[in-house]
């Protein structure tokens, strides 16, 4: 869990007042602008509370990025998409991952740009989305990719239109379909696919899950298995 000591709230409010309210040296520095920057700082530490994030080198680039996800997950009401609530930031890691601990990259890189508001959004997302389908699946990642292979058949597995195996790359679809939904949800459907038909990775997974033809045998399998992209179910 984040908590912010008195200066840390000072410091977040100036720094967010600068960043959000886009205010001139004189006026960030005056009485009214800050305070209303802090009252800001403290209604995301409020309502984002329940999201644990960890910044696990304390580098200005996590602290940034820890920070960063906070707002949006306040901004956008990421909470009803949450199955982990603990999140890591690691300069060190390249690639985002789920398991066994949810990890973001603290430095942006071309796949994971990670200061980009609404890539945040997506990166977390499609996180969240591995999360819900393996807590609250009803099927094991074997089980679920021979299922999702009656009606995903024709896949590329190696880099970079799949995940560099077959039950990896199957069991992506549903991952990358609630990722797709989420965001559709969110900033409409034309920025979602051209957001996601730009992907370096996953090439043939996101080209399937942005087909409307396949939608419906898609969420089939969402409904038998007891998942949806409409809201996700905390871990079991």
């Amino acid at each position: 869990m984040i908590f912010f000591n008195q200066a840390q709230f000072l410091q977040m409010a100036m720094r967010y007042s600068v960043l959000l309210f886009d205010f001139d040296r004189e006026s960030m520095l005056s009485r009214n602008s800050i305070f209303s920057a802090f009252l800001f700082v403290i209604s995301v530490h409020a309502s984002a509370q329940e999201l644990q994030v960890v910044a696990k080198h304390h580098s200005v680039t996590e602290n940034i990025v820890r920070d960063k996800l906070l707002l949006v997950v306040e901004k956008y009401k990421l909470s009803r998409w949450m199955t982990t609530n603990t999140v890591v930031i690691d300069d060190t890691v390249k690639i985002p991952r789920s398991h066994p601990v949810l990890t973001i990259n603290g430095i942006a890189t071309p796949t994971s740009p990670v200061l980009d508001e609404l890539e945040l959004v997506a990166i977390f997302v499609h996180e969240q989305s591995h999360w819900n389908q393996i807590e609250n699946g009803r099927s094991g990642p074997g089980e679920s990719a021979a299922a999702i292979k009656q009606f995903a058949s024709g896949l590329r597995y190696e880099f970079p239109y799949g995940d560099g195996g077959e039950e990896r790359t199957l069991n992506h679809i549903p991952v990358c379909y609630m990722e797709y939904r989420v965001l559709s949800k969110l900033f409409g459907e034309a920025y979602a696919k051209d957001n996601l038909e730009k992907r370096h990775y996953y090439k043939d997974v996101y080209a399937f899950v942005l087909n409307s033809k396949n939608h419906a045998a898609i969420d089939r399998y969402l409904k038998d298995e007891g998942i949806s992209p409409d809201q996700f179910q905390p871990a079991k």
